[in-house]
């Protein structure tokens, strides 16, 4: 398959890798972002867009350089928007944890009731052992967004942590169970 070589075609390649990189795979996580390097960005006419799934592969990627690229680029395009900030955070997540709890942070700052810098800033926290802070964030994610399921995972991995095992159970089973490799209640 011939790589593709128009801004559009490189954009439109890196969005088909982005649901196997969901599924896991990693090759498809470093197409998805070289796909989107390759993409509009690095012209004269940066675009919201293309920043936002650039800041999503790299945060899959745990790519350092291709997520404080996204990160910078979509603060400073966009640095009232609430979902910049969010996407911006998601790219440093697994890179960079300070950055993203500040971006994270700044998102909700400007919208308090964005549901995923909610969940997501949690998820951070509880990795920091900062399990109080992220049990707290995580229920008011739920407040925000109730038929979230992948919150009510969260929940549950947060509730395990601090040995609620049946209350861990009970939003696993809001989920739908609880998900293979999680480390929730056994």
């Amino acid at each position: 398959v011939p790589r593709p070589s128009t801004p559009i075609a490189c954009f439109l390649a890196g969005q088909r890798q982005l649901a196997p990189a969901h599924a896991g795979a990693g090759q498809a996580r470093r197409l998805a972002l070289e796909h989107f390097e390759r993409s509009p960005l690095p012209s004269a006419v940066v675009r919201t867009l293309f920043c936002r799934e650039l800041a999503h592969a790299a945060g899959h990627a745990a790519d350092a350089r291709g997520a404080k690229r996204a990160a910078q680029a979509l603060t400073t395009r966009e640095p009232d928007d609430a979902d910049s900030w969010y996407w911006a955070g998601f790219a440093l997540h697994n890179v960079d944890a300070a950055e993203s709890e500040r971006h994270y942070s700044t998102a909700i700052g400007i919208d308090p009731s964005h549901p995923a810098a909610t969940r997501n800033l949690g998820d951070l926290l509880s990795a920091r052992n900062r399990h109080d802070e992220a049990l707290d964030l995580t229920q008011r994610a739920l407040e925000l967004r109730p038929d979230d399921l992948e919150t009510h995972v969260y929940l549950g991995d947060r509730l395990a942590a601090s040995g609620n095992v049946e209350g861990a159970l009970a939003a696993y089973d809001r989920a739908g169970g609880r998900p293979a490799g999680r480390s929730g209640a056994s």
